[in-house]
């Protein structure tokens, strides 16, 4: 895996975090492009751990289920389901 400076925005396969033109990162043509320091992954993982069960309280404390929180997140993700295709 080689450490290199990014030439364009992209997100990095391990953590999903964004990745910007100019960072210094980890490549390889397996794994693709990664955060050159790997606290840089786990604190965007802790953040986006943090965010989902925040929404998961708001949905419950309006009422909603479950199965309409993963129905909205998937929408907005664009993910289809069922018979949406």
């Amino acid at each position: 895996m080689k450490r290199m400076t990014a030439r364009y925005d992209g997100r990095c396969r391990d953590c999903g975090g964004q990745l910007y033109a100019g960072d210094t990162i980890r490549y390889s043509r397996a794994t693709g492009a990664l955060h050159a320091d790997q606290e840089v992954c786990d604190s965007y993982l802790t953040q986006r751990a943090e965010m989902e069960l925040e929404t998961q309280a708001e949905y419950r404390m309006a009422g909603l289920s479950a199965e309409q929180y993963y129905a909205d997140r998937d929408y907005e993700r664009g993910v289809q389901v069922g018979n949406d295709y």
